[in-house]
C-alpha cells in the first residue's frame, strides 16, 4: 500500500499530550532519534556506491554542545535495525565522513548534485559493522567544533565498491521542529562511484539517526532512569540511575563514583549513593534509590549527579527527567471530551510495542482526511478529538500504544448498572484486511500490568463514510478498587481510529434509563418512539438529526413527563419528523438535566428506501446480562440463520427462523457467555451476510 503523510502529522502534539516521562541530559552526547524508523538506504546504502547528505538542527544537538575545541565532537554513532539480516561482523572499507555548519535557517534539502565546498572530513577509514540495537562508534580523526546558533550538515560517502544489503540503518525521520513530513536529507545509491559536483542526490525524509559526542580518557555519566509508571502512588517507590563508564581508557574503580538523587516539585528527596564494583571501559552500574515518597498528585523533577575525582569531562554529568504522580478521580461522572488543554482524564500515552507512538489529537480549527477516507473526520461532539494514526508514516504493522487515565477510585456498594464507561468510537470501511482494533484495557496495580476487558474492530462494510459508534464497557467487576483506564491501539498500517466524549460512570445516579429508543417511517414521516423505566433530575430532551451521522443539529425540544423530572415508572414519549431529510436520517437524543448535566443515546436511522434485506433494528438490553432481545426486520417472509459469534469468528450460538414481513422478535439466552464483546450475524438461506451488530455481555 502506498501511504502519504498529511501535512498536519503530529506537530505540537507532545504539548497536549504528556508522556509518561522523557530524559533529559545536560551533556556533550547528542543523541538525535526522533520520529524513528528506519531504511536500508541511508547510512552505508545498498548498492555499490552511496553518498547522502543529512541535516541535524542546532535545537536537537543541544545549543551549547561541541561549541570549542575543548569539546569538540570527535566520536560519531550509528544504529542498525534490528530487522537487518547481513552478516555481523562486517567491516565497511573506504567509509568518509563530513561535517559542515549551515544557517540556522537551513532546515531541508532538494535533490540536487551534491559538492564537498564547505565540509570538513572529518573521519576516511573502516566502520565496523557488529550488531543491531547497539551505537557503532566512529572516532573522528579530525575533532569537529559547531558555531553558535548553526545546524550541522553531515555527509557520509561509501567508496568500497561493493554490493552491500540487509543492512538497515536507524532513522530520525524529518525533524522535531516540522515532523516527520521534513525533508532533511537527500542520497545516492549506485553502481558508479559518486563525485562532487556532477552526482545527484535524491531528496527524502529519512536521515540517519546519529549520537555525537565528545569522549575523554576518564569519564563517567548517568545514561539512563529506571522509573516506576506514571501513577497515584501510596506506597514507597524505587528509582533506580545506570551509569556509564563513557571514558576511552580508563577503569572507574570500586566505589569511586557518588550518585546524587534529587527530586523537586509535588514532591521532594536528596540521597547519596556510591558505586558498587569497578566498571570498566564501557560497562554500566545500577544504582538503586529505595523508599522514595511519591504520593503527592503533580509532576516530579528527578535529576542524577554523578561525581568522580579526576573526571575530564564535567558536561555529561547531569540527567534529567520528570516522573508524574496522577491525580485520583473520586467524583463521577467523569468526561473527557479532549477540549481542554491539558487533557485532564486522558492525559497520557505511552509506547507498548513498535518504534513510534501513534496517539495525536485533531483540532479544534481542523479535521482528518487522508487519501483513504471518502469524507473527512471530524470530532463527535465539539472540536477536538483523539486519534490513533496507524495510516501514517512508514509501516506501522502490530505496533501498540496505549492512550491512559489518571486514576479512578471506584466506590463500593452501587447498583451495577452505575458502573460503566461510554465513548464513541469511529469507523470506516477502507483496507478491509488491515483490521486495526482498539482494545479497552484495565491496571489495578497503578499501571505495572494492564489487563484488556473489551475489543472492538475500525473496519465495518457498512461505514462507507466515517462514522462514530458509541461503546459501553461494565466497570462493575471493579467496585471498590483504584483503577487506571487505557485505550490500547493495535495497527495492522490501516486507517486511523478517532476515539471522543469518554464518560467513566460510577456511583452517580443516572438521570434516566432509556429503556428504547427506535424508530419507523410511515407514509413519508419518520416517527420517533423512546421509553424511560426511571427518572432523576430529568428537565428533558433535544431530539438531533444528522444527514451523515457525525454532525447533528436540534429538530425539537421535548419536556420531561415526570413531576420535577422524578419518576419511578415507565414513561413513553414519541416525535413525528413530518419534513425529514432526503435518503438517510441518522438520530440521537441528547438528555437534560435540570442542573445543566448532559447525556447522548444510541443512534436511530431510518431511510428513505424500503429496505431490500433483513436488517437488525434493534438489540436490548446492551449490554445484557442475561436475555439478548433481537429486533429483526425484514422485507419478504424469508428463512434466516442468526448467529452469535466471538470477534473473531468463532460461532457461538445460532438460530434458524421463519420471519414474517416486517420486524420479527428473537430471544437468546447469553447467561453462559463470558464477560466481552460479540457479534450477531444475520445469513440468508444461501449462506450470504446480510446484517450484522456487536453487543457487549456483562
Amino acid at each position: 500500500m502506498t501511504k502519504f503523510i498529511p501535512s498536519f502529522f503530529k506537530v505540537g502534539f507532545l504539548s497536549i499530550l504528556l508522556l509518561s516521562y522523557c530524559q533529559f541530559s545536560s551533556a556533550q552526547t547528542a543523541t538525535i532519534t526522533s520520529n524513528p524508523g528506519y531504511s536500508g538506504n541511508v547510512g552505508i546504502g545498498g548498492s555499490n556506491y552511496h553518498a547522502s547528505e543529512h541535516i541535524y538542527l542546532d535545537s536537537e544537538i543541544g545549543a551549547s554542545n561541541f561549541l570549542t575545541m575543548g569539546t569538540a565532537i570527535n566520536r560519531v554513532g550509528f544504529m542498525l535495525d534490528a530487522t537487518s539480516t547481513g552478516t555481523f561482523p562486517t567491516a565497511i572499507t573506504n567509509f568518509e565522513i563530513y561535517m559542515m555548519n549551515v544557517p540556522s535557517g537551513t532546515t531541508t534539502i532538494a535533490t540536487g548534485v551534491y559538492s564537498l565546498v564547505g565540509y570538513t572530513q572529518v573521519f576516511n577509514g573502516t566502520l565496523n559493522l557488529t550488531g543491531s540495537g547497539v551505537w557503532l562508534n566512529v572516532d573522528l580523526t579530525t575533532p569537529f567544533v559547531r558555531t553558535a546558533g548553526s545546524n550541522l550538515q553531515v555527509l557520509l560517502i561509501r567508496n568500497n565498491g561493493n554490493l552491500q544489503q540487509g543492512f538497515n540503518f536507524n532513522c530520525s525521520i524529518g525533524n522535531t521542529t516540522a515532523g516527520s513530513s521534513a525533508v532533511t536529507s537527500r542520497r545516492y545509491n549506485g553502481t558508479t562511484q559518486p563525485s562532487s559536483g556532477s552526482t545527484s542526490l535524491s531528496q527524502s525524509a529519512f536521515r540517519s539517526a546519529i549520537q555525537l559526542s565528545k569522549t575523554t580518557a576518564t569519564d563517567v555519566s548517568p545514561t539512563a532512569f529506571t522509573l516506576p509508571s506514571s501513577s497515584c502512588f501510596s506506597t514507597p517507590q524505587s528509582i533506580s540511575v545506570t551509569i556509564t563508564n563513557t571514558g576511552t581508557s580508563n577503569t572507574i574503580g570500586a566505589g569511586a563514583v557518588n550518585v546524587n538523587l534529587s527530586i523537586t516539585g509535588a514532591n521532594t528527596a536528596n540521597l547519596n549513593q556510591a558505586s558498587g564494583a569497578a566498571i570498566p571501559v564501557g560497562g554500566t552500574q545500577v544504582i538503586t534509590f529505595t523508599n522514595i515518597n511519591l504520593n503527592t498528585a503533580g509532576t516530579n523533577n528527578i535529576q542524577a549527579l554523578v561525581t568522580l575525582t579526576g573526571d575530564q569531562n564535567s558536561s555529561n554529568d547531569t540527567l534529567r527527567t520528570a516522573l508524574s504522580t496522577l491525580t485520583t478521580i473520586t467524583s463521577f461522572p467523569s468526561v473527557e471530551s479532549a477540549e481542554t488543554s491539558p487533557l485532564n482524564v486522558f492525559p497520557f500515552a505511552s509506547l507498548v510495542n513498535g518504534t513510534r507512538q501513534l496517539w495525536t489529537v485533531i483540532g479544534p480549527t481542523t479535521k482528518y482526511k487522508n487519501g483513504d477516507l471518502t469524507d473527512s473526520l471530524g470530532a463527535y461532539n465539539g472540536n477536538v478529538f483523539y486519534l490513533f494514526d496507524s495510516w501514517s508514516g512508514a509501516s506501522s504493522v502490530n505496533f501498540v500504544s496505549r492512550l491512559y487515565s489518571n486514576c479512578f477510585s471506584i466506590p463500593a456498594g452501587q447498583p451495577a448498572g452505575n458502573y460503566k464507561m461510554e465513548f464513541w468510537m469511529s469507523h470506516d470501511n477502507s483496507y478491509a484486511t488491515a483490521l486495526d482494533s482498539l482494545y479497552v484495557t484495565i491496571s489495578t496495580d497503578k499501571g505495572v500490568t494492564w489487563n484488556r476487558i473489551a475489543g472492538y474492530q475500525r473496519y465495518g462494510a457498512a461505514y462507507t463514510t466515517p462514522t462514530w459508534a458509541m461503546e459501553t464497557v461494565s466497570l462493575s467487576a471493579y467496585a471498590g478498587q483504584t483503577i487506571q483506564i487505557g485505550f490500547e491501539g493495535v495497527s495492522q498500517y490501516g486507517n486511523v481510529i478517532g476515539l471522543d466524549q469518554i464518560t467513566v460512570t460510577a456511583n452517580y445516579p443516572l438521570p434516566i434509563t432509556l429503556t428504547n429508543f427506535s424508530g419507523v417511517r410511515e407514509s413519508g414521516n419518520n416517527i420517533l418512539h423512546w421509553s424511560t423505566a426511571n427518572e432523576t433530575n430529568n428537565k428533558g430532551f433535544e431530539l438531533q438529526r444528522s444527514a451523515s451521522g457525525e454532525k447533528f443539529s436540534s429538530i425539537a425540544s421535548i419536556n420531561s413527563k415526570a413531576e420535577n423530572g422524578n419518576s419511578s415508572s415507565v414513561l413513553y414519549y414519541s416525535f413525528n419528523d413530518s419534513k425529514p431529510l432526503a435518503g438517510t436520517n441518522y438520530y440521537r437524543l441528547r438528555q437534560i438535566d435540570f442542573d445543566g448535566k448532559e447525556s447522548f443515546s444510541n443512534i436511530v436511522v431510518l431511510k428513505s428506501a424500503s429496505i431490500t434485506k433483513a436488517e437488525i433494528t434493534r438489540v436490548y438490553p446492551n449490554p445484557v446480562e442475561a436475555q439478548l432481545n433481537i429486533v429483526l426486520n425484514t422485507p419478504n417472509s424469508e428463512k434466516v440463520q442468526i448467529r452469535i459469534t466471538d470477534l473473531v469468528g468463532k460461532v457461538i450460538s445460532e438460530k434458524v427462523l421463519q420471519t414474517n414481513q416486517g420486524d420479527n422478535n428473537v430471544q437468546f439466552n447469553t447467561s453462559n457467555l463470558s464477560r466481552g464483546t460479540y457479534l450477531i450475524k444475520v445469513y440468508s438461506s444461501s449462506n450470504s451476510e446480510m446484517s450484522i451488530q456487536k453487543f457487549i455481555k456483562q
